[in-house]
């Protein structure tokens, strides 16, 4: 049985008893008339043509130059955890050993990539990223979104923010906020690392 047509029988029903002279294909055409001059099918397509993209993997710029510690080879058939950052955040800042020791137990499994967008114009120099990179001990790729691409993309609004997306690119989760082993936030960063 199926419930959609059963419904969509009995309305054409009505509204042929209603008006006799209605065929079920003009039925049709009127009520998807009437549902694009009412505004809703208009704003459901500007929903889902503007909120859809926040909801897929970003796309990155494969240029070397958006690229620190090396780019990944490929972004496709492994899950991925982005971790936004930027230099200046101090919650970012004690979030990197956590983050760290995730890449060394799940990286072979899982896609992970750093996403530096920084707040400020002084964040954006490169050698002092490097030197940054190089103290926290960071060894996953790292992509420059210094003109906020990936951050706008994402419909990202907070430092830091861990966003997963299973292997076939579907967004699954954003945790935000400063993480440290133990704490609620990185209980739910394992168990969703360990889901894949």
């Amino acid at each position: 049985m199926n419930v959609k047509s059963d419904v969509y029988n009995s309305s054409v029903a009505v509204l042929q008893k209603l008006n006799p002279g209605i065929s079920s294909s003009q039925y049709t055409i009127h009520f998807l008339k009437s549902l694009w001059q009412s505004g809703i099918v208009k704003a459901s397509l500007v929903l889902f043509l503007t909120v859809l993209p926040a909801f897929a993997r970003p796309q990155f710029s494969y240029l070397n130059e958006k690229w620190l510690n090396g780019k990944p080879s490929a972004l496709t058939n492994k899950p991925l955890i982005l971790f936004i950052f930027t230099r200046g955040c101090g919650n970012c800042h004690r979030s990197h050993e956590f983050f760290n020791e995730q890449f060394k137990k799940y990286g072979e499994k899982v896609q992970f990539i750093g996403v530096h967008s920084p707040e400020f114009e002084w964040e954006k120099d490169l050698s002092k990223l490097k030197e940054y990179l190089r103290e926290q001990e960071i060894e996953y790729p790292v992509y420059l979104d210094t003109d906020f691409k990936i951050w706008v993309s994402l419909d990202n609004h907070f430092w830091p923010a861990f966003i997963f997306f299973d292997a076939q690119g579907r967004r699954k989760d954003t945790i935000i906020g400063e993480t440290h082993s133990g704490d609620v936030n990185a209980q739910k960063i394992e168990s969703r690392l360990q889901s894949f």
